[in-house]
């Protein structure tokens, strides 16, 4: 399985880049192999990155003090040493490694899925839409 996830350090920046199905980003990419990437200017901006600790029943809840209609998650959940990518959802979060845009509470809530735990941690960008 490719590598298609990248969140951190890259030639002397902080970026977000995943890539394209069957397309390992951590080998330097062009954009036509790539699905997103911060530094594409249109594509959103990134509100915040971080990692959060999740509690011992697979969930955590965060406040977003900039919510808005217009915010997207890309997160991923690392469970002993392998790392899962998380499916956004509206409103909602599942028992299948996911987190949820709470608008009526203004928080994003994450569910790291099954295995998941207190020794489990979330990675995380909040965006906001550009269109």
């Amino acid at each position: 399985m490719a590598n298609r996830v990248l969140l951190g350090a890259v030639a002397g920046s902080y970026k977000l880049l995943v890539s394209k199905p069957g397309s390992d980003v951590t080998l330097g990419l062009p954009n036509e192999q790539l699905a997103f990437s911060s530094d594409w200017p249109d594509a959103g901006k990134i509100l915040q990155i971080g990692s959060i600790a999740l509690a011992s029943n697979g969930i955590v809840q965060m406040s977003v003090p900039f919510f808005s209609n217009l915010l997207n998650v890309v997160a991923m959940v690392k469970i002993g040493s392998v790392f899962w990518p998380m499916t956004t959802l509206s409103n909602v979060i599942n028992n299948n490694a996911s987190a949820g845009l709470r608008h009526d509470i203004q928080t994003v809530a994450f569910n790291g899925g099954q295995g998941s735990g207190s020794s489990s941690i979330v990675y995380y960008a909040i965006m906001e839409n550009q269109f």
